[in-house]
């Protein structure tokens, strides 16, 4: 991939890109670095000092807080064209999560003195941030009421949403990792993507997902006459 070009197209592309001036684009692509992340690696750390707003270019990163190794709660799971980090760069202090990357990951840091110099020119950067943080604290709420019988297709549509970004079309996910990463098995969740593929809301290949525009404004529960057990 070609870093400089990749990361001008992600930020040309979003809400907040399209705003600036060739002039201030130019300042902001001049400070980004580039990083990538084997799957299990850790990207950014909980408890570290917060200095970068992460950008994902390609892969999915999942989001989450624990005491242990062995004792995490998921917030979310994040996939291309998605940003993570703003919260802790606004508050000025160390992060509460730590962020890993489920695939291999590609991303563009954006440097704090980066970030702080578009909040304070950027009137645009501003809403996107303010409308990321809103996000970030419904899809919590909805976290803690969501219902224990919430069926595996409510599940599903849930995480693939989160890892949409934009106009996004497709996942590269194969099924056995969607099924990892949900806490289910193969069978189950191979058997929940054939019922949404049948009922129009994805479609389903070898090493990829593809999202469709009907996915994004129902629930399973709407859409699926029966559910498959839990």
């Amino acid at each position: 991939m070609d870093f400089d070009a990749a990361a001008e197209r992600m930020i040309a592309g979003s809400s907040w890109g399209a705003e600036l001036s060739p002039c201030e684009l130019r300042r902001v692509l001049a400070s980004m670095e580039e990083r990538t992340h084997d799957t299990g690696q850790v990207i950014a750390a909980e408890g570290e000092l917060a200095a970068y707003w992460y950008g994902l270019m390609e892969g999915v990163a999942r989001l989450s807080v624990g005491t242990s190794r062995f004792s995490k709660s998921t917030l979310e799971h994040g996939g291309a064209d998605t940003w993570f980090g703003e919260g802790a760069l606004v508050n000025a202090e160390v992060r509460r999560y730590q962020a890993v990357a489920v695939t291999r990951c590609h991303l563009v840091l954006l440097p704090r003195r980066t970030f702080e110099w578009l909040r304070s020119h950027s009137l645009a950067f501003n809403h996107y941030l303010q409308s990321s943080l809103a996000t970030r604290v419904e899809e919590c709420v909805a976290l803690c009421a969501q219902p224990l019988e919430s069926t595996i297709e409510d599940r599903i549509l849930k995480f693939l949403d989160g890892c949409a970004a934009g106009d996004r079309k497709t996942l590269a996910l194969t099924q056995s990792q969607l099924a990892r990463l949900n806490g289910i098995s193969r069978q189950r969740a191979n058997l929940a993507l054939a019922r949404l593929r049948d009922a129009g809301l994805l479609s389903v290949e070898r090493k990829q997902i593809g999202l469709t525009a009907a996915m994004h404004r129902v629930d399973a529960a709407d859409t699926l006459s029966t559910t498959v057990p839990s």
